[in-house]
């Protein structure tokens, strides 16, 4: 479960703020909040808006968990995150010790570092003045003692968060996507992951979206993650895929290469009945090295 944790906080970090390390693409989202901290004597401040509370529902061959994450973005894509059961919401003062504790508080320093309370001797404290759950708002203070994986410390005082909205995201796994990447063979990602080619689907509650990220893992030609993004009520027929935007794409390889970003592209919904969606896309993507070309893209998902 403390992996399950760890992995919930860098996928709703991935898929809120597609970050400059891939370009996988989620359509916006707008919010007042603000973080700020001071991290090892220097001041830390989020972007003006990119500091949300996210609730975040896991669930994968029947394992299961909630847990409300409060993020924050730095302009260098330096980002806090914390992360609390939904039992443990409430307004008040916490602190959770040791490399157990179910209460995280994470950072990272926008490059390659992660520091996280969750170590045997890290710390973290909590204090929620304002809950409402009623309008979705809250604000507080935290602190903490966090270490990355060589035990180097990092010492967090002065956080502050507030004006935060609560939002809730969804991540599951059904149906299939299948495509081709420039000239290569049409491959499937599914629910099965043993071939390393998967599917992950996210649903977020912000922006009323569902995100379907195909994961090519294979050391192949293939590699990849490939992005479609639309609206959860989407209608049949045709849009234009941008690179940000209520229908947009996405596509991420490795870290050694620069960012993608989406020059063309066309996403057909054929189908939305009840909850069961299918498709079919194309997009080219760019990352001033090497064009992309993805074609003979479709998909059949299932909605909750």
């Amino acid at each position: 479960m403390k992996k399950l944790i760890l992995s919930t906080l860098l996928s709703t970090l991935f898929v809120l703020f597609s970050c400059s390390e891939d370009s996988t693409s989620e359509p916006e989202n707008t919010s007042a909040g603000t973080m700020s901290a001071t991290v090892n004597g220097n001041s830390w401040n989020s972007i003006p808006g990119a500091a949300i509370a996210n609730v975040t529902e896991v669930d994968f061959d029947g394992e299961s968990q909630t847990a409300l994450q409060i993020i924050g973005t730095a302009p260098n894509f330096s980002s806090f995150t914390i992360s609390l059961p939904i039992s443990e919401l409430s307004v008040g003062s916490q602190t959770f010790t040791g490399d157990s504790a179910n209460g995280i508080l994470g950072y990272f320093n926008g490059s390659s570092n992660f520091y996280t309370s969750q170590h045997v001797s890290g710390q973290f404290t909590i204090n929620i003045t304002t809950l409402n759950l009623v309008e979705g708002k809250m604000s507080g203070t935290f602190s903490g003692k966090l270490y990355d994986d060589t035990d180097a410390l990092l010492n967090i005082t002065n956080g502050a968060f507030s004006n935060i909205s609560i939002f809730s995201t969804e991540y599951y796994s059904n149906g299939s996507m299948s495509l081709k990447r420039n000239s290569g063979q049409i491959f499937t990602m599914d629910t099965t992951n043993s071939d390393g080619k998967f599917i992950t689907i996210a649903q977020s509650s912000a922006n009323n979206s569902i995100s379907i990220f195909g994961n090519n893992t294979t050391l192949t030609s293939d590699f990849g993650i490939y992005n479609i993004n639309f609206p959860k009520d989407v209608s049949t027929g045709t849009y234009t895929l941008t690179d940000n935007g209520t229908y947009s794409a996405g596509l991420g390889n490795s870290d050694t290469e620069p960012e993608y970003t989406i020059t063309g592209g066309s996403l057909t919904i054929t189908s939305h009945s009840g909850n069961n969606v299918v498709g079919t896309f194309n997009y080219t993507a760019n990352n001033g090295v090497q064009t992309v070309t993805i074609s003979n893209g479709n998909f059949s998902i299932t909605h909750k």
